[in-house]
């Protein structure tokens, strides 16, 4: 019955892939007949003008019917490839690999289609509905003890827009109110990285090759727009930071960070992270480091600020690793082999940012600790720390460092 089922949902994608070409070309026929008849309307159906206008199709019949098998030919060999590849023997759950199949096939399509589209476009619509359609009608047949479920949500219904870090339609972060949407897409988020982080996934496969590449991504999405929980996305962070229930989300986000490097590790998966994959530790290490900094405002908030506190010195160890010109353990330097400009930005953002340049005087001015130099070998402009100066650090962070003051007294 599920076989059935996967079949059923890959002709619908195949009716309604093949339904974009043959729109098309009946619009482009369509718009044609109409132009001819309004020239012999005005013109006179024996004019020269109207015998010289012809309706002239994007290509002849036959042909539209030879690109129409081409594409379900394609369509077909891209289901049995992920048949081939999701129901082998290292997988599990073979009722509900039967939806995740076909579902596979859509998201291919949307994953090509969003490369120059919004996830949210009016064309992608109908594959979007019907990405849910499967999903809800697959999860149904995976065990709710199983992390695989955040694997599908994440992968079909979140990438598209953790990709480039794309805000969904209608929501504008200088809006001055929140946005139920995208406090929709947050929790979603939210429960795909909390599932997959604290449930077992008995697909090696599946754990491998997408739980283990894409959740610092996810991460790094809701990291970067969090902030959309609080009334007004700018100037969000303190609000969000002064909530134990939001500060709580941080700390379990950091615990799931750790325990995915453990993870890696005890399926011997680390080396091939670091070597083939740079940016999955890459966006890791960024999101962790990021976290922490967050972290230091909601310590001091709490009145609970130390020089040894665990997460001020493990901030001081990631901005080590961040600045130090150690390519075997800076993992932006590992990144920066293959994307150069993608490390340096990263580098820009988390140790040259208004917050950074906070929890660097924490680290060197109230606990005395040090910090190296610059990498000389990711920043290729020197000037741009020039962009903050201590006063203006120290004005906006003025709250928080009264009371860490106040703590080391």
């Amino acid at each position: 019955m599920h076989f059935a089922f996967g079949i059923f949902f890959l002709f619908l994608i195949i009716l309604l892939t093949l339904a974009y070409p043959v729109c098309i070309y009946y619009a482009v026929s369509g718009i044609q007949r109409l132009r001819r008849r309004r020239i012999r309307r005005l013109y006179g159906a024996d004019s020269e003008k109207s015998a010289k206008f012809k309706v002239w199709p994007l290509c002849p019949h036959r042909r539209l019917v030879q690109i129409l098998m081409i594409i379900s030919l394609i369509l077909v060999s891209l289901y049995v490839d992920q048949r081939i590849k999701w129901m082998g023997k290292e997988n599990a759950h073979f009722k509900a690999k039967e939806y995740w199949v076909s579902g596979q096939v859509v998201a291919g399509l949307r994953f090509a289609a969003t490369r120059l589209l919004h996830p949210d476009n009016p064309i992608l619509v109908p594959f979007n509905l019907l990405q849910k359609a499967i999903y809800i009608r697959g999860i149904k047949y995976l065990p709710t003890v199983d992390g695989e479920a955040g694997v599908w949500k994440d992968s079909w219904l979140l990438y598209p827009y953790a990709r480039k870090l794309t805000l969904p339609y209608l929501v504008n972060p200088k809006e001055k109110k929140s946005s139920p949407r995208m406090r929709n897409l947050l929790d979603q988020c939210w429960w795909a990285l909390e599932t997959m982080a604290t449930r077992p996934i008995a697909d090696k496969k599946m754990r491998i090759e997408l739980y283990y590449k894409n959740y610092p991504r996810l991460a790094l999405y809701f990291d970067t727009y969090d902030g959309f929980y609080a009334e007004k996305y700018i100037g969000s962070a303190n609000v969000l930071l002064n909530r134990p229930k939001h500060v709580k989300k941080l700390e379990r986000l950091l615990g799931w960070l750790d325990q995915l490097k453990t993870k890696w590790e005890e399926d011997g998966y680390a080396t091939t992270i670091w070597e083939k994959y740079p940016v999955v530790e890459a966006l890791r290490s960024t999101v962790r480091l990021s976290i922490l900094q967050n972290l230091m405002s909601a310590i001091a908030f709490r009145k609970e600020f130390r020089c040894d506190h665990p997460y001020v010195k493990a901030m001081h160890a990631a901005m080590q690793n961040f600045m130090s010109d150690d390519n075997r353990s800076n993992s932006l330097l590992n990144y920066s082999r293959i994307r150069h400009h993608q490390a340096e930005i990263l580098y820009r953002q988390h140790i040259y940012s208004l917050r950074s340049e906070f929890c660097q005087i924490i680290l060197t001015e109230i606990c005395g600790f040090s910090l190296p130099d610059d990498s000389l070998k990711l920043i290729t402009k020197r000037d741009y720390k020039k962009r903050w100066s201590i006063e203006a650090v120290k004005d906006s962070y003025r709250e928080e460092l009264k009371l860490i003051k106040a703590r080391s007294k």
